[in-house]
């Protein structure tokens, strides 16, 4: 259970840490260096730590075992996740808004039910339960099945109020396309091109579209990449030579070492470029695809076992 719980939190805390460094401080400061984000992602880890020990005294006042709170919190937070997760996979028609707003009214429903099942302290045995229905007759279990399709309705409904994604922008992102081997397109750039278009005369927008259409659509082949390299590879281009950082001092080593930059100067960090390779599909060799479905299916034989005979 210790070990479990130990796996889970590191987990969240890295998570965590990666999308304040690189989705809300990139926001804040647009230069930030790879050293810098990595202090950022490190610090913001002590804060989670801190703010975890100090929701101790909290979590004993609840007064329910710690592995019901954990998943009791986990019905209250988990399923817009993976209701959202579920649909973009599944259904190419849902968009940014769409996912955005039903994140956000499944979080904040959630929360509601997170902050009214702990305003009201549970009865002991024997006493009159004075909660309200809500609380008392909804099992979290039943709230979370009731939160997963409420987050689904409002995301669907606010996708089909909304502009779909060009379709050109979502090559191996869905279930559908994952064998697919045209060229995607970032959506930013597709996005600039209709606002660009948009904006000229009516012939130059069509022309505009016909040509990006050409480019991409008739394309079935991936460009071709780099010599010597294999789809995901990252390609770094380094502005200066290791040897101009031997200079180091002493502390900076030992800082560069737990930090886990042994061989890296923040100079060295800052100008060197990165270049990545999209993957042109993800198919598998069959007899390997045989292997680790047969293995798959006897993981799970395996831990319903377990399941049944210890439960």
């Amino acid at each position: 259970m210790m070990s479990a719980l130990m796996s889970s939190l590191t987990s969240i805390f890295n998570s965590s840490s990666t999308i304040f460094a690189m989705d809300i401080w990139t926001h804040i400061r647009k230069k930030a260096s790879e050293l810098e984000l990595m202090i950022v992602g490190r610090m913001f880890v002590i804060v989670l730590v801190v703010i975890s020990i100090i929701w101790i005294p909290v979590l004993r006042l609840t007064g329910t075992e710690l592995y019901v709170y954990i998943q009791e919190v986990s019905s209250f937070l988990q399923p817009p996740i993976c209701c959202i997760f579920l649909l973009a996979i599944f259904w190419p028609r849902l968009n940014e808004q769409g996912a955005f707003w039903g994140l956000v009214f499944g979080m904040l429903v959630g929360l509601a039910r997170f902050v009214g099942e702990y305003s009201f302290k549970a009865p002991v045995c024997g006493e009159e339960d004075t909660r309200p229905g809500i609380i008392k007759n909804f099992h979290y279990l039943y709230f979370s099945i009731f939160l997963f399709v409420v987050t689904g309705m409002v995301a669907t409904i606010v996708t089909m109020a909304t502009k779909p994604i060009d379709r050109r922008c979502l090559y191996r992102l869905t279930f559908w396309t994952r064998h697919s081997k045209k060229p995607r397109l970032d959506i930013d750039t597709v996005h600039a091109d209709y606002s660009s278009s948009s904006s000229g005369t009516s012939s130059e927008s069509h022309e505009r579209e016909m040509q990006v259409l050409k480019q991409t659509d008739e394309s079935e082949d991936f460009p071709e990449k780099p010599e010597n390299t294999e789809a995901g590879d990252v390609i770094v281009e380094d502005s200066e030579n290791n040897a101009n950082h031997g200079g180091t001092s002493c502390y900076r080593r030992i800082f560069n070492w737990i930090c886990g930059l042994e061989n890296v100067d923040k100079t060295h960090i800052n100008k060197r470029k990165v270049q990545r390779v999209d993957m042109v599909d993800i198919a598998e060799q069959p007899r390997w695809k045989l292997v680790s479905n047969v293995a798959a299916v006897v993981c799970m034989i395996c831990m319903i076992t377990v399941a049944i005979v210890f439960a």
